[in-house]
Order: structure tokens, then C-alpha cells, then sequence
């Protein structure tokens, strides 16, 4: 009765594949992911395949042992030298145990993987050990459900426990013993009976006794019907009804009651038959279904007798990859893994069916040509395709057949290959757009053609883009060069729509490429310049005005628009080529950006196609695949070609939804198809599996010396690292197999970061500074983004450096405490010196104010040696500027006055050592005799060598040596080296003076008997200011201090020839200098040479002198003298402060006639006169003892007695931070010195007339400001006071002077001093004054009467008031303030 079922079932099977073809894609599409050697798999043999307790698969090669974690392999092989590698690269079969270590079996011994020691251990036979591995070939392993491990070879049964072993071999004399030794396959079913797959029958355990085991029989009898029909059993499943299933070479077999067999064999006239009799792997899914893998192809069967081939097919990349099947195995996901021979890893998955691909294939059964540009559906559910090649195919969905339509070249046939558009018309009426032929019309139901139009017949343009309906006769055609026609087929004309740059309600662009009218009835036109919309109202009125989108006015130009759809909530969708997705906004007549890609991940925005599924759901291709959008948030999930598109990219516009519902987008290599609702979504997301841990990118092995892993990096929870290990990475899997690539992980490292990275990446690296305890996490999203619940962590423990543990803290402690002792001691020796750095800071202390005072000496020198030519070039100034006398007086003084100008430039030459620090110094060289330019400056001391009984000896090689020298800075090099040499040596010593030439060298060297100096001493002889202190010096020496310049001045000299100078000297014996120089002009640059230079011996020099002063003596006398009478008591008094008697008197002669002087000797005296006498102007030197100028000028402007008086500085010192610094202190005038005397008198006068000015300005104006008539801030504050108290007592007729200096703070002489000065009124007047300036301010108003004006400032009697106001003002009070009314007009 069954067998008759099976055939009834078999007959209506075959019959539903006749009808569907067979091939239809209504059938199972069993699509395969296949790994290879490319991907990392070792060899292409897979023999056997299982899964680990952590989810990661083993695979079982002939050349190595492989683990996968989704995103690599790890290979396993024999290493001859490491016996805790697996003992043979050929491998047969692997288990995972309930320990979690694996068996794995292979052609030489069998061997346990401790996970958690990361090695191997070898099992082998001896056959000197009964108990030993029966055979070296492992052929199958099983756990039994009391945790033995059985264990088949090709010698018998090995069963392993606790370490202990024994065997069970085939006995030639008990038929209860096994059938044969050669084991292949073992099994424990659901009732606990075990069964033994031998090369020589079929075995279950009937009995056992210790380590004594009876098997039953079923062996193959061909005579007897049920038994099996082949003794080589391979293979051994259950069914989910508890059903056994054998494999045999010789077939199927399905174990029955009474321990009968029934067989399912291969029958080529049977389509569901077995494919194969050679079944070779059994396994059952989560459904029931029982898939057989076999000599030849791969057999599905889910009723049992009926089975379901599947094979390689060449044509198909995501068939089978090869037909030897040799191992089936299903995943925890629910995935089956199929191991081929010489074929690697093919996996099937539900997920992998989600798309079906049309492409063209070699055969010619797909696609006519790879790139799809239309797709249009026929009432009968005919899918037509549109190519841009291959014409047009006919797709046939039921059963997946695809038939041709091409150009012949032929009248009424298709007229190009190159298909641009598709629109069928009244469900039969296929309108074809080409890219360069126009438009065909194809009826579907005849198979013929019954139009055509191109620019022949009613077009512009023949490359047509799109193709749209508006009613029985008029049809919309875009085109792409040609704009927009409206196209009459009753008449065969068209009219045509172009762009006009001048009008911007045109269409934006002639290059049409899509057109969609939507549910009012406007109609979209998207070109490759912008989106137009043409109005419903507008159609009708055959009003073409288009309003534009996407589109730049100003730049005439616009987006390229590839896409239009309408939603059904009549919402317009829109892809363009830049912006990406857009949604149109009616309320604002705009459209919105609707973005699905993060653009800074790299991802492009071109949007190719736009769909809408029953969910409403959008289904958008672009150039990263096909994306499921929600359109109400913009969740998205992007399918790519890892989960079996055609390919990544699509093309514009070339997609449909079928009746059925089924979505087609066609693309650059071909088209894909699903049904939206039958997407499978993977829900399988396990635990992340820490699978890696790498040190400075080395992997870290187990039982290293290091000693970090002491077992496999997956069994461990816990490592520790020094200090210097602490950059380190760790590599992890989330064991989805289903598009790895997908697989996404979140990971941080818990005290260092708080935040998740989330990364496609599986290896997270870490450098950790700071010792202590980090935990890393991990978790991992599968390829559908959902994530695994469990988090896999790790805590990593970072061990601070061995300068920072506790016991080096300790020995730091007793370092600080001895370094603390040792510290002690080191400054109680230093307290010991204390007294001698102070002394030695003392002396630096003093040799920097020495320093200072030799800077200050110079800038002084300067004053002192100005102030003699002050009263030689003063006076005669002066006297040439007034003089009327005698012609020949005259002449004298022009005499005077030039040698006076000679005498200041020597005086200048004193001051160049400041341009030598510098590097201002220039020299003015010329050619001269050197012997003879020294031996004048030798002769100048020799006077001085008689005196004092120094033997001084001049010594020259000979008479003439020729140089070229700055005469005035060598005369001071030779000096200054000549007078040192007589200063530091004794009466009755020796000084010996000797100059040479020497290979165009010229040599001076001068030799003395003095003290000497020490040697430490020679170095810093030439520094500016180094002196050298010689206790034991003469008061002769003592006496002849220098500054502790001239040595530094000589070097700089020489220097600037290109010289050399040298010293030596002996502490005691004496001291040599010896200067060198070149000689020739070679060495110096143009601009330090004088041109025509004349010196002392030539005559022309004295002719010329000659000529000048003849003329001094022809110049006629016409200087007139002039007397003045003037009133002295009248004259300004001017007090001259000044420590030179001589310039004081010139100063004060300068000014006799014109003003009234007074005189003082140092500011301190002047300051005391200037109090006293209340001057009008002083004139102070600034260099002067006591006090100087600028303590006196800040002295006398802080006194409230002095501080009105202008103040003029004079001063040799010519700097301008010392003009700044008088300034600064209150002066009112600088003048330099040696001055000009006109200068002197001319800002004499303008001070006196200036303040004169200030004071006649509060007399002339009613309303004065302090700050304006008054010289210094002190004397503007009192000013402004006095103004206020008069101003506060101006209606008070009783305010007198008594009462203003009381209100003033100030004594009434004080009061009279200031108020006389301000104003040059006594306080009566100021007072009467200010009243008077009040009443007129009063009476300019024309607002009270003359009477209220007398009272409001002070006067208590009107006509008295009157009185004064007329005699201050030179008008009546009434007069005065007829001058401000403004006049009536009568206007009758």
C-alpha cells in the first residue's frame, strides 16, 4: 500500500513539472554561495563538515584542517617537528564533543583539539597495545549519549572513555561480532540503539557486556526482497518520525517493520527518482526534509520516494559547483553546507533565493543582451524587455523561458537592436522607442508590426526616450536631442515642444528622457537639464508653459533627472543624478530631499528606479544596489549582490511591478526579479567569538614564552600584559555565514572609552598608557543588521612598568630619604661657602654698576666737553648775527668760528667708541706712510720717558712702509697701546717700540718692562670694559685707572683693516702687543676709501686755506649796532640754571636788553629762587650737580607756587629718550647744546607770548575752559575749583577775597600768585569778572529784566550794576541785550 502511494505521489509530481515546464520559476530555485581555495580554504575536497560549540564551522580537506569564522579561514597542518599539531594533513571526518574540544580523524591516527590548550593530541595503533587506536585510518567518530567516543577505522571499532580504551573487531567465528573492520559510518538513534556502517554490511548493537559488544546483521542478499542492496554502508540518518535512512553505494534504503528495507534507486526515466544510486551523505533539516548528497548532484526529498535533483548547471554560477557530493551538514542558522569533491564549499540558504537573475547566457537561454533599458507588462502577465542590443525579450514567469525579438534589417520588423523606451497601448499595442530609428508599433497578439515614425514621419528627432499615452490619437514622445512632441497618429504629424533660452516657462532642456502624468493629470518631463511640470489646465488649453524644478535660472542649467514615480498618496518621487531621492511638497510647490545614503561614507546619491510594494514600501536601485525604503522615516535596508542581485548598479528608469506583484529592475548586466513580500530576512545573530589576539600585529600562540595565553584565546576571559605589551589587537567573528561582508560589530574598551565603535571591521586595536583593569566588549549585527543579544567580553589587566610597582615606590622612598641625608650634608658644605658666593655676587654686583657708571661717564664726557664749545660758538654767534663793527674784527671772528667748528669735531671723535658698539663706524681710508704716521705719535711720549727714566726705543726696518689707514682711528689704536704700555710700567723700565713688513704684512710691536698680567687674564683683554685689577699696582697705576675701553676700541679698528692684534705678557716681566695689517687696498670696499685725498705734505692744501682766508679779509663791514630803552621793571623775568659760570653769564648776556634774568648755580638753588621771585620762564641745564634739570623742572611743576612757569631744558645729551624723559617730567621746551642763540631767543619768545595768549583768552571769552588757559594738570584742577566757587557765590554779594581763599584751600598772597598768573587779574577782578561774563550770558537770553540780572550776580543795587556792566562791556545792560531780541514785524 505504500509503494502504491509513493507512485501516485511520483505520477502527480512528474505531471506538475510537465506543466510547469520544469524549469519555471515557480519551482525551488536553489541558489549556492560557494568558498574555494581563492576565499582560503586549503583544498578543494571537502570530506567532512561540522560546527563548534562558539558557532565557528571545521572542514575536513584533503590537504589540512580548516575552521571559518565568516570572515577567514584558519588552517590546520602537520608539522613534523611539533607534535601538538594534528598528525596527518589528510583529513576524514571531524566532532565537536559535549566538552567542546574536537576528534578529528584522519589517513594517519586520530587526534583531540583542546580548545582551551590550542593544541593537538595524537591517537595512534600500536600493535603492541591491544588497547591502542585499531587502525591509523579514522573513517567515522560518534559521541554516545554516555559521553563515549566510538571511533570506526579501517581495522575495527576503537571506543575511548576517562582516558581508557578498548577495542571491537570483526570475529570469522562470531556471527554476533561486528560484519567487517572497515567502519564508515556510525550512529546513535532517538531509542538509543547504535548503528555501525561497514564496508561489509549494516550493525546494530544488540548486547554488551563490559567491554563485550553483539551486533546484529543486515546484509545484502540480491535473492531475498528487503534486505539492503549493497553491503557498503555510508551514511546513516533520522528521520523527524523517528524514521532510519541508510545510504549505500547501491541506494537509498529506508528501514521498514520487521527490520526490512525499503530501496530507492535511480531511475533515468524517472525525473524524481535519486539522482545517483552512490549516496554517500544523509542529512535532515529543521522541516524534514531529507537532503542526499551523492556520487551525482545533491537530492532534496521531501516526500518520502520523491526526490528533487540538483545539479551543476554550467550556465548558472549559483548552481551547484560540482556534482561529487561528499558531505552534507546543517548549521545552528539552519544553513546546509554541502563539501564537494574537488568542488569545495557550497552553502545553501533560504536567503540566497530572495532574487532570481536574468542574464544573457553562452548557451543563448537568457537575455538576448546583458543591459536592460525598459521593462512593460501584457495583460496575459508577459514581461517585455527592452535592451540596449539585443532588442526586445519576451519573458515568460511561469516558467522562466525568454524568446527574441531583433532587427532583421527587413521592412515591418523591428527597426533597431538599441531600445530606449517601452509603452504598451490598449493592452496589445507595444510602442518601441530606439536610440536612433524612432518608434516601432509591435501588436503582441498578431506578432507583427503595424507602425513606425521617425523624422520621416511626423518626428523631429529619432532617439526616443520615453513614450506616454494622452488619448486614442495623440501620444507623448520624448526625445533626446529633439525636446517633446505631441504626436497625432491619425494624421501622422507631431508638434513639437523645444527649450527657448529666452523663455523660462519652455522646457528646460531638449534632451527628454522620462515623462509621467500623474493622477491630476499633469504631466512630468525630466531631462537631462531639470524636471518640468506640465499643468492639466495648461494641456487642455494647449497651453504649453512648463513650471521648472531642479533647475538654475541664472546658469541655465539644471539636474539630470532619471526617475519619476507617484505614490499611492499621489506624492511625486523623484532620482536625479546629484541630489539623489526628492519628495514633491504641492503645498510649497517644491521638493524635498529625502536622502537614504550617508554621502560621507563615499556613497553616490544617483537614484536609477523608483517602486512601491502592497506595504507601501519603496524599492529604490541606485549604484549600490536596490534599497527597502520607508517612506514615512527613512528607514532603510540596501540589498547589494553579496545577497544575489545581478549586480550593484541599475539602470535609469528600467524597472516595473508586475500583476503579481513582482518587482523587476533591470541594469548594466542584466535583470533581477522578487517578490517584495517574500524577502527572508536572517534572524540568526549568535554570540561574537573573540578569535585573535595579536601583539604588535604577531598572533599570540598558546603557551608562548611570553605566558600570556595560557589557553585558546576563545576559552580565555581574562590576559594580562607589561607595560610594554600594551599595544595589542584583538580579532573577533560573529558566526553568520549568510553575507559575512555584512556582518557589522560594536566594540569599546570599558576605562578607556564610554562610547561603542560600530565597524564592519573585525580587528580592534588598543595602546594603553596607563596601567590598571580594562574590560573589552563586543557584539555583532548579522547581515541584516540584527544584533546578537549576548555580549562577549574580555578583561584585560595592564601591568604598571617596574618603575612603577610598589616595591620600586619603596626603593624610590629609600632613595628620597638617603638623597635627603646626602642633601643635608651637601648644604651644610655649601653654608660653607655661602659667605664666599656672597662675596663673589657682591663683585659681579659691583663690576655691573661699574659697568653702568663707565656707560653713564661717556654720556656725561659728552656735556662736560660740549659746554666749552657752548660758550665759544654761543657767543660768537650771537656777536656775528649783531655785529655793525670793523671789516677787520669781523674777519677775526669768522676765524674764531671755524676753529670752534674744528674743535667740536674732534670732540665728536671722542664719542665714536659708542658707534664701534654699534657697528655704526665706517672707516675713510688713504694711502700713507705708516712709519713716519708712528713715529710723530712715538715722539709725543718721549718727554714723557725723560721724565720719568723709562729707556723708550723706537726701532723701524725701514724708512717708508706703505699703507692704506684710517689716520684718526689708528692714531688712536697706537696711542692708546703706546700710553698704556707708560702707564703700567715703573721708573727706570723699558718700552720697546719696533714696526716691520713681512710678506705684505706690515708688524708693530711694542714691548714693555711693566707688572704684567696672569694668563687667565689674556683672553678677555680685549672685552669692552674688562679691566684687569692689580693689587700690587703703584699709586702711580692706582692713579691711571682707564675705562676698560681702549683695547676693545683697538681690536674693532684693526679688525676693520683686516688686521690682527695680539697679546702677550707674564705676570711680573711684562707685557708685548703686536698689531698686523695688510698692506695694498685689496681688504677694504670702495665706500671706505677717500677719493683725492690730500695729506699733510701736500701744498695745495695751504693754497687753499690761503684762498679762504683772503677772502675773509675783502669782506666789506656793514654790521650796525643797535641799542634798545627799555623799562626793565615791564620785562618778562627769566631765571637761568645753570652750573657753568661761563655759560650761565653767555645765556644771561644773550638776554639782557629784552628780558629781566636771574641766575643759579644747580637746581636745588634754582628751585629755592624760582620759588621765591615767581619768574615767567626758566631755562635749566639738565646735567647739573645737587639736583638736576629734570628733578628740578618735575619739582617745580608738582609746587603749586612754581607749576604755572614754562620750563625749557637744555643738554649736551642729544638722545631722544633723554628729550622724552624732560618732556615727561613737565617741560615745556628742549633745546641741545651747543645751541643756536637765534633758536634760543625765538623759543624764548614764543613760550612768553604763548602763556601771555592764555591769559588774555580768559579776558576776551565769557566762557573758559581750564585745560586752555592753564600750563599744568595741578594748576587746571585749581582752576577749575576757583571756577566753581565763584560760580557757586556769583549771587552772593557778600563773596570776597577772604572767603575765596578760604573756600580755596590756599593763603590770599597764594591766591593773588595763582589767580595773577592765570588771568593777570587780582582776585577782586577775576571776581568782578566772572560776574560780569555771568549778567551778559544772563542778558543774552531776553528772559528777566535788567533789576533780576543785577541781583542773580551779586549786586544788590541795580544802577550800580548798570554802572560796571556799561564800563566792562562798553554798553548798558538794556543795549547789550537789545543786540539778542529778534525785532516785531507788524504785519497790518
Amino acid at each position: 500500500m505504500k509503494n502504491t502511494l509513493i507512485e501516485y505521489r511520483r505520477v502527480f509530481f512528474v505531471i506538475s513539472l510537465l506543466l510547469v515546464g520544469g524549469l519555471g520559476f515557480s519551482q525551488e530555485n536553489h541558489r549556492f554561495r560557494h568558498l574555494s581555495t581563492a576565499d582560503g580554504l586549503s583544498q578543494g575536497s571537502v570530506i567532512a563538515i561540522a560546527q563548534d560549540q562558539k558557532g565557528l564551522l571545521w572542514f575536513a580537506t584533503r590537504d589540512g584542517l580548516n575552521t571559518y569564522d565568516g570572515n577567514q579561514f584558519t588552517v590546520f597542518r602537520n608539522d613534523p617537528q611539533d607534535s601538538t599539531t594534528i598528525s596527518n594533513n589528510d583529513v576524514l571526518e571531524i566532532l565537536t564533543d559535549q566538552y567542546g574540544d574536537l576528534w578529528v580523524g584522519t589517513y594517519n591516527g586520530l587526534n583531540r583539539y583542546s580548545y582551551s590548550q590550542g593544541r593537538f593530541y595524537r591517537f595512534y595503533n600500536d600493535k603492541n597495545d591491544p588497547t591502542s587506536l585499531a587502525n591509523n585510518s579514522v573513517w567515522a567518530i560518534h559521541e554516545m549519549d554516555n559521553g563515549e567516543i566510538w571511533v570506526g577505522t579501517g581495522g575495527g571499532l576503537t571506543i575511548y572513555k576517562d582516558g581508557k580504551s578498548f577495542r571491537v573487531q570483526h570475529d570469522p567465528a562470531d556471527d554476533k561480532s561486528l560484519s567487517g573492520n572497515y567502519v564508515v559510518e556510525i550512529f546513535q538513534d532517538s531509542r538509543d540503539d547504535i548503528w555501525i556502517g561497514t564496508s561489509k554490511g549494516l550493525n546494530r548493537v544488540s548486547a554488551r557486556v563490559g567491554n563485550k559488544i553483539s551486533f546484529d546483521r543486515y546484509l545484502s542478499d540480491p535473492g531475498q526482497q528487503g534486505t539492503l542492496s549493497d553491503n557498503f554502508v555510508q551514511s546513516i540518518a533520522e528521520g523527524l518520525d523517528g524514521t532510519l535512512w541508510f545510504g549505500t553505494r547501491g541506494g537509498l534504503h529506508r528501514l521498514e517493520e520487521q527490520d526490512r528495507f525499503a530501496a530507492f534507486h535511480h531511475d533515468p526515466a524517472d525525473p524524481a527518482s535519486i539522482s545517483n544510486d552512490d549516496v554517500r551523505s544523509l542529512t535532515f533539516d529543521e522541516e524534514g526534509n531529507l537532503w542526499i548528497g551523492t556520487y551525482r548532484g545533491l537530492n532534496k526529498m521531501s516526500t518520502p520516494g520523491i526526490f528533487l535533483p540538483i545539479l551543476n548547471d554550467p550556465n548558472d554560477a549559483q548552481s551547484l559547483s560540482k556534482n561529487t557530493i561528499k558531505s552534507t551538514f546543517m548549521d545552528k542558522k539552519g544553513s546546509l553546507w554541502v563539501g564537494v569533491y574537488y568542488g569545495g564549499i557550497n552553502m545553501l540558504d533560504e536567503t540566497n533565493s530572495n532574487f532570481r537573475n536574468y542574464q544573457q547566457l553562452p548557451a543563448g537561454n537568457g537575455l538576448s543582451y546583458d543591459v536592460v533599458s525598459s521593462i512593460v507588462e501584457d495583460q496575459f502577465g508577459k514581461i517585455f524587455i527592452g535592451t540596449e542590443g539585443g532588442g526586445i525579450n519576451f519573458l515568460n514567469p511561469k516558467n522562466g523561458k525568454i524568446s527574441h525579438l531583433k532587427a532583421t534589417g527587413k521592412s515591418a520588423a523591428l527597426s533597431s537592436n538599441n531600445i530606449k523606451a517601452l509603452y504598451l497601448e490598449s493592452g496589445k499595442n507595444l510602442w518601441i522607442g530606439t536610440l536612433n530609428t524612432g518608434i516601432d508599433v509591435f501588436d503582441t497578439e498578431t506578432g507583427t508590426f503595424k507602425g513606425h515614425f521617425d523624422k520621416d514621419l511626423g518626428l523631429s528627432h529619432n532617439s526616443v526616450y520615453a513614450i506616454l499615452k494622452e488619448n486614442d490619437s495623440l501620444f507623448w514622445v520624448g526625445t533626446f536631442g529633439g525636446g517633446l512632441h505631441l504626436l497625432n497618429t491619425h494624421s501622422k504629424t507631431s508638434e513639437n515642444i523645444l527649450y527657448d533660452p529666452a523663455d523660462a516657462g519652455s522646457l528646460s532642456d531638449n534632451q527628454v528622457r522620462l515623462l509621467c502624468k500623474d493622477a491630476d493629470g499633469n504631466l512630468w518631463v525630466g531631462t537631462q537639464y531639470g524636471l518640468n511640470k506640465l499643468p492639466a489646465r495648461n494641456i487642455a488649453d494647449h497651453k504649453y508653459t512648463f513650471e521648472r524644478f531642479f533647475y538654475n535660472e541664472q546658469k541655465k542649467s539644471g539636474e539630470d533627472v532619471l526617475v519619476i514615480f507617484e505614490d499611492h498618496l499621489r506624492r511625486i518621487w523623484v532620482g536625479t543624478y546629484e541630489s539623489g531621492l526628492s519628495r514633491y511638497d504641492s503645498q510649497r510647490n517644491e521638493f524635498i530631499s529625502f536622502p537614504i545614503f550617508d554621502s560621507s561614507d563615499g556613497n553616490s546619491n544617483v537614484i536609477h528606479g523608483i517602486l512601491e510594494d502592497s506595504e507601501h514600501y519603496l524599492w529604490v536601485s541606485s549604484n549600490q544596489g536596490i534599497s527597502k525604503v520607508n517612506p514615512e522615516n527613512g528607514n532603510t535596508l540596501t540589498f547589494d549582490e553579496s545577497d544575489g542581485l545581478v549586480s550593484n548598479e541599475f539602470n535609469n528608469n528600467a524597472c516595473f511591478k508586475s500583476q503579481s506583484g513582482m518587482m523587476y529592475f533591470g541594469g548594466p548586466q542584466g535583470l533581477s526579479a522578487f517578490f517584495p513580500d517574500k524577502i527572508r530576512t536572517n534572524r540568526y545573530a549568535p554570540s561574537t567569538v573573540i578569535t585573535d589576539l595579536k601583539l604588535f600585529n604577531q598572533s599570540v600562540k598558546v603557551g608562548a614564552a611570553d605566558g600570556i595565553l595560557k589557553t585558546s584565546i576563545m576559552e580565555t576571559h581574562q590576559i594580562t600584559l607589561d607595560h610594554d605589551q600594551a599595544i595589542f589587537s584583538l580579532d573577533f567573528a560573529i558566526p553568520n555565514f549568510i553575507n559575512p561582508d555584512k556582518n557589522l560589530y560594536a566594540y569599546r574598551l570599558a576605562g578607556l572609552e564610554e562610547n561603542w565603535n560600530i565597524t564592519h571591521k573585525n580587528t580592534a586595536t588598543y595602546t594603553i598608557q596607563r596601567p590598571g583593569t580594562y574590560v573589552f566588549k563586543v557584539k555583532g549585527a548579522n547581515n541584516d543588521g540584527i544584533w546578537s543579544e549576548d555580549i562577549t567580553s574580555m578583561k584585560i589587566v595592564v601591568n604598571p612598568a617596574p618603575w612603577r610597582t610598589w616595591w620600586a615606590f619603596s626603593i624610590y622612598f629609600i632613595i628620597v630619604v638617603v638623597a635627603l641625608y646626602a642633601l643635608n650634608n651637601i648644604m651644610l658644605s655649601r653654608s660653607r661657602l655661602r659667605h664666599q658666593l656672597e662675596l663673589e655676587h657682591f663683585e659681579n654686583e659691583r663690576q655691573k654698576s661699574v659697568n653702568q657708571m663707565k656707560l653713564r661717564f661717556f654720556t656725561n664726557i659728552s656735556h662736560e666737553f660740549r659746554t666749552p664749545l657752548t660758550l665759544i660758538l654761543g657767543p660768537l654767534e650771537q656777536i656775528l648775527q649783531d655785529y655793525k663793527g670793523s671789516n677787520k674784527v669781523y674777519k677775526q671772528l669768522k676765524v674764531m668760528e671755524k676753529n670752534s667748528v674744528r674743535l667740536l669735531k674732534l670732540v665728536n671723535q671722542l664719542l665714536d667708541f659708542r658707534k664701534f658698539e654699534n657697528k655704526h663706524e665706517k672707516l675713510h681710508a688713504a694711502e700713507g706712510n705708516m712709519v713716519k704716521f708712528i713715529e710723530e705719535i712715538v715722539l709725543s711720549f718721549r718727554q714723557y720717558a725723560k721724565i720719568h727714566q723709562i729707556n723708550y726705543e723706537f726701532d723701524k726696518s725701514s724708512e717708508e712702509i706703505k699703507a692704506w689707514y684710517d689716520r684718526d682711528k689708528m692714531e688712536r689704536v697706537f696711542y692708546n697701546l703706546i700710553s698704556n704700555a707708560f702707564k703700567y710700567t715703573n721708573e727706570e723700565g723699558s718700552i720697546h717700540i719696533k714696526v716691520w713688513q713681512e710678506d705684505k704684512q706690515f708688524f708693530f710691536r711694542i714691548t714693555d718692562t711693566g707688572i704684567g698680567m696672569e694668563r687667565e687674564h689674556l683672553e678677555r683683554i680685549f672685552d669692552r670694559f674688562y679691566e684687569v685689577e692689580h693689587t700690587e699696582a703703584s699709586p702711580k697705576h692706582q692713579h691711571q685707572k682707564g675705562t676698560g675701553i681702549g683695547l676693545a676700541i683697538a681690536k674693532g679698528v684693526v679688525e676693520m683693516h683686516g688686521g690682527l692684534i695680539a697679546v702677550e705678557s707674564e705676570k711680573g716681566k711684562g707685557t708685548a702687543f703686536t698689531v698686523s695689517m695688510p698692506l695694498g687696498k685689496d681688504h677694504l670696499q670702495e665706500d671706505q676709501i677717500i677719493k683725492d685725498f690730500k695729506d699733510s705734505e701736500d701744498v695745495s692744501t695751504y693754497v687753499k686755506i690761503n684762498m679762504v682766508e683772503a677772502e675773509l679779509m675783502e669782506s666789506e663791514d656793514s654790521i650796525e649796532e643797535v641799542t634798545h630803552t627799555v623799562d626793565e621793571d615791564k620785562m618778562p623775568c627769566i631765571l637761568v640754571v645753570e652750573d657753568n659760570p661761563s655759560v650761565r653769564r653767555f645765556i644771561v648776556d644773550v638776554f639782557r636788553g629784552e628780558y629781566r634774568t636771574e641766575e643759579a648755580e644747580n637746581g636745588m638753588e634754582g628751585f629755592k629762587k624760582a620759588v621765591q621771585i615767581v619768574p615767567d620762564l626758566i631755562i635749566s641745564d639738565v646735567m647739573m650737580p645737587k639736583m638736576d634739570g629734570i628733578e628740578f623742572c618735575f619739582q617745580a611743576k608738582s609746587n603749586l607756587k612754581t607749576s604755572h612757569i614754562p620750563f625749557m631744558l637744555l643738554t649736551a645729551r642729544t638722545s631722544l629718550i633723554f628729550k622724552f624723559e624732560g618732556l615727561e617730567s613737565g617741560a615745556d621746551e628742549y633745546l641741545n647744546k651747543p645751541f643756536n642763540v637765534k633758536e634760543l631767543k625765538l623759543k624764548t619768545r614764543n613760550l612768553i607770548n604763548t602763556y601771555n595768549r592764555l591769559r588774555e583768552k580768559f579776558a576776551s571769552e565769557s566762557i573758559v575752559k581750564p585745560s586752555e588757559i592753564t600750563v599744568s594738570s595741578l594748576d587746571e584742577k585749581l582752576l577749575k575749583r576757583a571756577l566753581e566757587i565763584v560760580d557757586e557765590n556769583i549771587s552772593n554779594e557778600f563773596f570776597n577775597i577772604q572767603l575765596f581763599s578760604t573756600e580755596l584751600g590756599v593763603s590770599r598772597t597764594m591766591l593773588f600768585t595763582k589767580v595773577k598768573a592765570w588771568t593777570n587779574l587780582t582776585p577782586n577782578e577775576f571776581i568782578h569778572s566772572m560776574r560780569m561774563k555771568r549778567a551778559a550770558q544772563i542778558l543774552e537770553q531776553n528772559k528777566v529784566s535788567v533789576a533780576e540780572v543785577s541781583y542773580h550776580v551779586g549786586f544788590s543795587n541795580p544802577k550800580y550794576f548798570s554802572k560796571c556792566f556799561q564800563k566792562y562791556h562798553s554798553a548798558t545792560p538794556t543795549e547789550y541785550a537789545g543786540k539778542f531780541s529778534v525785532a516785531e514785524v507788524d504785519e497790518g
